[in-house]
């Protein structure tokens, strides 16, 4: 019986290798097929990119585990900004990744002291249900969905 198990066990293992062969193989195949339409100043790109990212994740770790009284602010824009420039490098045109971007300079704002409108609250009801955009002070009543109004004077809900 132990026979059986071992062979099993080494079945099994031959099969995931080969498994991870085939996906580690089509990884390849796509990368060098992009590397391949690639320019020198994308590769070089590229290449700086790379090791960014390879520092920053490490490093960033590093320093988010240090508790350097920023919350891991400053880690996240680290490491933020190397995974944006490392998409960017190999596949974007400077438009693929714009939501990352505003975040990263969200994160920049509030170390200066400014909350820009990505890192203001959203107005929340009492029940801890996200309400739909335009409740805000001032505007008509709405209802968010789940039977809340807007309690005058505040940007939160009551029900």
């Amino acid at each position: 019986m132990t026979n059986t198990i071992a062979s099993d066990d080494a079945e099994r293992a031959e099969r995931l290798d080969f498994a991870s062969y085939d996906a580690k193989r089509a990884l390849f195949e796509d990368f060098f097929e992009i590397f391949e339409r690639f320019d020198k100043e994308q590769l070089e790109a590229f290449t700086a990119a790379y090791r960014k990212i390879s520092n920053a994740l490490p490093d960033g770790t590093r320093q988010f585990y240090k508790r350097s009284g920023d919350g891991g602010r400053a880690a996240a824009m680290m490491q933020l900004g190397a995974v944006i420039d490392f998409i960017e490098a190999l596949l974007g045109d400077g438009t693929l990744t714009l939501p990352l971007q505003a975040l990263l300079w969200t994160l920049k704002d509030l170390d200066a002291g400014i909350v820009g409108p990505m890192a203001k609250e959203k107005p929340i009801c009492r029940n801890d249900h996200a309400v739909f955009d335009g409740h805000q002070r001032g505007q008509k009543k709405k209802a968010c969905g789940r039977g809340c109004s807007q309690n005058p004077g505040s940007s939160r809900y009551d029900h």
